[in-house]
């Protein structure tokens, strides 16, 4: 063998050792996070930093999982209540999957393309920015004592995002 066929075998080598080592591409306390059973869903809370609705479900994706979709009040009530036990509160929003970007007024979820059957909207909302036209993405924010739900700008938002998977998984996110 050549001395740069060798040279590249052994790099090669190296690397693939090395991406196999699952342990060692987690590093950090803050880098390795797992979805986490609440009810009968798997949820990853993100909150290091805030992003547009856009990049949150493409980070969602990336991880095998879509942006949280909530269908009934007991879904939402637990959820609420873990993002409270959690210590988040009034300036804290979380992206979730629904949207009215195809027809102004009618949500839907991305995550499964249904309709928005079910919404528990806080006081007023969805106001798409008091009629301007501006807001079609769902997140949720703390009003009247619990995390509801409230249309906003997809693009210019920024916020935390919640991540749901079909099953449990553990993924490591870098920052």
């Amino acid at each position: 063998m050549t001395t740069p066929r060798l040279i590249l075998f052994a790099v090669l080598f190296y690397i693939f050792v090395d991406l196999s080592k699952s342990d060692e591409t987690c590093l950090g306390s803050d880098r390795y996070k797992s979805f986490n059973k609440i009810g009968n869903n798997y949820y990853l809370i993100h909150h290091s930093n805030k992003i547009n609705w856009f990049n949150a479900r493409d980070t969602c994706k990336r991880m095998g999982a879509d942006l949280a979709t909530i269908t009934d009040d007991n879904q939402l009530t637990l959820l609420s209540k873990h993002l409270m036990s959690l210590g988040y509160g009034k300036d804290d929003w979380f992206w979730i999957a629904g949207n009215d970007l195809g027809q102004e007024g009618n949500f839907y979820w991305v995550s499964n393309g249904e309709r928005m059957t079910f919404a528990k909207w806080s006081q007023g909302q969805p106001d798409n920015d008091h009629n301007n036209k501006v807001e079609d993405c769902v997140h949720l924010w703390f009003r009247e004592g619990q995390f509801k739900m409230n249309d906003w700008q997809c693009k210019n938002g920024k916020a935390y995002y919640i991540c749901q998977a079909p099953q449990p998984k553990t993924v490591c996110i870098w920052g």
